[in-house]
């Protein structure tokens, strides 16, 4: 926001410049700056334009991470509910209570359990190295999208200088 913020007012300021050379140089002074105004109006318009899609992005990422921060609020509550559980159980069989019958499987049905889990298990692992890989895909560019700003941002820097000599220029020749 900073880099917009400062490349706009690099905007502002070459139009100032640029009119006040148009109308030292001019025949019509009126129809020049007016010229200079619709070109920056334009400019102005599609700009506002991208910049409203990009929020209207923002706003569709914000919601959508708000949506994913709720439902990993929701697996850590069944989390704490299973922990929970579990150490309820733990207590009651060292006080001397009967292991659950519900949890009592023969070894025939704990091996299919097992089977199913150990299936699951490896899709789960393929598909998390995919998303990670993923990910690491995503840091990257975002880092690269960071130098490229910081690169943009030392471009606005030196429009800045150039303008401020435009000004001196203009202010000594006009």
């Amino acid at each position: 926001m900073g880099n917009r913020q400062l490349a706009n007012h690099n905007t502002d300021d070459i139009k100032f410049n640029l009119t006040k050379i148009l109308n030292a140089n001019s025949g019509d002074k009126e129809l020049a700056s007016e010229n200079i105004d619709v070109v920056y109006l334009e400019h102005r318009l599609k700009l506002n334009s991208r910049l409203l899609r990009n929020s209207e992005d923002l706003l569709d990422a914000v919601l959508k991470l708000q949506s994913v921060h709720k439902k990993i609020m929701k697996t850590n509550e069944e989390v704490i509910r299973f922990n929970s559980s579990m150490i309820e159980l733990s207590a009651d069989v060292l006080a001397g209570k009967p292991y659950p019958s519900e949890h009592d499987d023969n070894e025939e049905s704990l091996n299919k359990r097992l089977a199913q889990i150990e299936k699951k298990y490896d899709t789960s692992k393929r598909k998390y190295k995919k998303i990670m890989e993923s990910v690491e895909n995503a840091f990257d560019a975002s880092q690269k999208a960071q130098a490229e700003i910081n690169r943009k941002r030392e471009t606005i820097i030196a429009n800045r200088k150039a303008i401020s000599s435009t000004r001196r220029d203009i202010d000594i020749f006009l």
